[in-house]
């Protein structure tokens, strides 16, 4: 603990002053603190007549002394905290404004739709739907095409393959084979070529 002295003459406790001064001196010059060889241990003494009283003495200045390091490097490790505190809600800021900007950057250039899907992948499903439809119809026509071209140069009655077409098996086929065409298009579009 500090104590400001005034000096002898000052105020009306100059005398009390004068031997407190004196007290401390004493004190000071019994007392030795030494580093022990190239250590971090200081070796604390204190000479006199009573042994208990100079270890309580020498122990009263370790003790203020460590309780003064402490408070120090307590003050300092709160202030780090605070900074760090501090610097972190700064940057959360940083990484929320940034966030914003990318989001607000994909929805002005349509890069992502509502379900979080790229717009090409999007694109490109779409477009493999209608690829595989086409495909689908193109292979229904040449179907219908084969089959009247087989009537014709059998020679029969165009009028049965007519209604052969008309059937509900045909048309229950067509369908089932154009939603495979289509399953198998999604397939190959999420998994790629090597799958």
């Amino acid at each position: 603990m500090k104590r400001f002295l005034r000096p002898a003459g000052e105020g009306d406790n100059s005398d009390v002053d004068r031997a407190t001064l004196k007290v401390a001196e004493k004190v000071r010059k019994k007392y030795s603190v030494e580093r022990r060889g190239l250590t971090f241990v200081i070796d604390a003494s204190f000479s006199a007549r009573n042994p208990q009283k100079a270890a309580e003495i020498a122990n009263t200045f370790v003790q203020e002394y460590l309780g003064s390091q402490l408070k120090t490097k307590f003050t300092a490790t709160s202030e780090a905290n605070d900074w760090l505190d501090q610097r972190l809600v700064e940057l959360r800021e940083r990484v929320r404004i940034a966030e914003n900007a990318v989001e607000k950057y994909k929805t002005d250039n349509q890069l992502v739709d509502a379900a979080g899907q790229s717009l090409n992948q999007r694109q490109i499903e779409k477009i493999n739907e209608q690829l595989i439809l086409a495909r689908s119809q193109t292979a229904a026509a040449r179907a219908k095409v084969q089959q009247i071209e087989q009537v014709l140069n059998s020679g029969q009655e165009p009028s049965a393959f007519a209604d052969a077409l008309q059937s509900r098996v045909i048309s229950d086929l067509r369908s089932r084979y154009a939603e495979f065409a289509r399953e198998e298009a999604k397939l190959k579009t999420k998994y790629g070529d090597r799958h």
